[in-house]
């Protein structure tokens, strides 16, 4: 049986926990090699061997410029051409827009926007065949596409890669890069955080009835659209933003 991304080689940020794990893990079994990085060595420890075997994991952070030239170095040393990018690493960070510090603030845009125009340039670079299709796809979230109160850093990040998505699709196609360029947003996964979340009964609940589906979502649920369009399978959908949310934005 041949596998969806059989013999292609995805980047993914944020390997070592949530959804990034998720998405390593899924991809290898689905026949890629992955090339990721995590900012923790403890972090790595995480991953199961099989998946070490199928992939080449760098420790180091997304927002250093220097770190992620060393690793197109090596790709370029090992003439290793990437198929697709899953722009995933970002931090979640919640305080009153009036409070916030502004440091933080900048630290949240250059971790959660900046580093990933930068990482994608790279991996733009790495094309010299733009016969063979690619995949770029960019992980944002729902609070960047609908309102929530104590988040407006977070989600202003998150609606800067929607825009970010759509005006690289155009630019890809019309230069002919044979590049799609798609945006997913996740609604409420069960991550590192549901735990946090349902010890707060009143806040639950409240997820639980504005979600159409009245349940938090599977973080297969969102690698398995992933692995769909890192393939041939969407050859078609390119541009697009599409929310995994269980209805939540349809209200």
């Amino acid at each position: 049986m041949i596998k969806d991304l059989n013999k292609k080689t995805i980047m993914i940020s944020g390997v070592g926990k949530g959804l990034g794990k998720i998405f390593l893990e899924n991809c290898i079994e689905n026949g890629a090699f992955v090339i990721g990085f995590t900012r923790s060595k403890i972090d790595l420890k995480k991953i199961k061997k099989k998946y070490l075997k199928r992939s080449k994991i760098f420790i180091g952070d997304g927002k250093d410029t220097k770190f992620i030239d060393k690793i197109f170095s090596y790709l370029k040393l090992k003439d290793i051409k990437l198929d697709g990018l899953i722009n995933n690493a970002g931090e979640r960070q919640r305080s009153s827009f009036v409070e916030i510090d502004y440091e933080k603030i900048k630290e949240l845009i250059s971790n959660n926007f900046i580093s990933k125009f930068y990482l994608t340039q790279k991996f733009i670079k790495n094309i010299k065949q733009k016969k063979i299709p690619r995949s770029i796809i960019n992980i944002g979230s729902i609070v960047g596409d609908q309102g929530f109160s104590d988040l407006t850093g977070y989600g202003s990040t998150k609606g800067a890669l929607t825009g970010f998505t759509k005006c690289l699709a155009v630019e890809l196609s019309e230069k002919k890069f044979n590049c799609r360029v798609n945006i997913i947003n996740p609604g409420f996964i069960k991550t590192s955080y549901y735990k946090n979340f349902k010890k707060n009964k009143k806040l639950f609940k409240w997820t639980i009835e504005k979600t159409l589906l009245k349940r938090w979502g599977e973080p297969k649920e969102i690698s398995n659209l992933l692995i769909f369009l890192l393939s041939e399978k969407s050859s078609y959908i390119n541009g697009q933003k599409i929310n995994i949310d269980g209805g939540w934005t349809t209200k």
